[in-house]
């Protein structure tokens, strides 16, 4: 386990997470077996990257959201899933990066409330009745 302000874990977070961003988005694109795991795996490690730099992940939050918002509207429920979770890490980790874009909120709250709702799978639509 390496502390938040480890040089070793925000030169991984530094080298690894414009991949996972690009991977998150780009996966359906993938000639890959199963495109939505390299989405899914993509958003765990962003999850992990933030969740792990905490206050620190100031400059990964923005565009870790983009990506959520992106993610919460794909097809497959584990890639929502792992989106919602991305954005829940986002809001715990430093909330002055998390409320700069007022657009973003809003309209990640819509997709949330929507899938609080409707969404048909389980797991996506309990987080996310816990996050709107």
């Amino acid at each position: 386990s390496l502390p938040a302000n480890s040089e070793a874990l925000r030169s991984f977070v530094k080298s690894c997470s414009s991949t996972c961003l690009e991977l998150a988005i780009a996966g359906r694109q993938a000639h890959v077996v199963d495109s939505a795991a390299v989405r899914q795996g993509a958003l765990q490690v962003l999850f992990i990257a933030v969740h792990a730099l905490s206050s620190q992940a100031e400059a990964l939050v923005p565009d870790a959201l983009i990506v959520a918002e992106r993610a919460l509207q794909d097809e497959d429920g584990a890639v929502r899933e792992a989106a919602l979770k991305l954005v829940g890490a986002c809001a715990g980790s430093c909330e002055e990066a998390f409320v700069k874009d007022e657009g973003l909120l809003s309209r990640l709250g819509r997709l949330m409330c929507g899938m609080a709702n409707m969404d048909p799978h389980p797991p996506a639509r309990a987080l996310a009745q816990k996050l709107a």
